[in-house]
């Protein structure tokens, strides 16, 4: 008979078998020492709008760089400028990141109409798969319309 078949009370366990708990405290004591260690480094995450945006650099579309450049855009960066401005403050870089805000859709409308909100109104482009694709080959090549950068003090 199976032993979960019986009830708890019949199971009295005359054996306590622990498996892998020992390597799971070691680990936790080490998790905990890198906690510390973290505790005591700083981080800075900076997102601005980026100068490398497909819509301005490979499309060159003229109706999104006239919304985008106006009086509260003063600046728009690039990886290379986020970095540059951040380690002349005395941050250290961390990692840089392309993340796409707005999808396909939004940029196809942008290039049909010239204007925004494409992904509204073209939703046949909305599907998961596509949008992942699209935003993955605009983060390869560095044309997301965001730049993230992590940075330490």
């Amino acid at each position: 008979m199976d032993f979960w078949d019986k009830n708890l009370e019949d199971n009295l366990l005359n054996l306590l078998i622990i498996y892998l708990l020992l390597l799971a405290i070691c680990d936790r004591e080490r998790e905990r020492e890198r906690e510390r260690e973290r505790e005591r480094e700083r981080l800075l995450v900076i997102e601005v709008p980026s100068a490398s945006d497909a819509l301005i650099t490979l499309y060159n579309n003229t109706a999104f760089s006239t919304f985008t450049y106006w009086s509260c855009h003063l600046y728009l960066f690039t990886e290379k400028t986020l970095r540059m401005y951040a380690e002349k403050a005395g941050f250290t870089t961390v990692k840089m990141l392309q993340y796409q805000r707005y999808p396909l859709a939004n940029h196809l409308f942008w290039l049909a109409q010239g204007k925004p909100g494409g992904q509204h109104v073209w939703m046949l482009f909305n599907r998961p798969g596509l949008i992942e694709e699209y935003e993955k080959v605009l983060a390869e090549n560095k044309l997301c319309d965001t730049v993230i950068g992590i940075f330490t003090c």
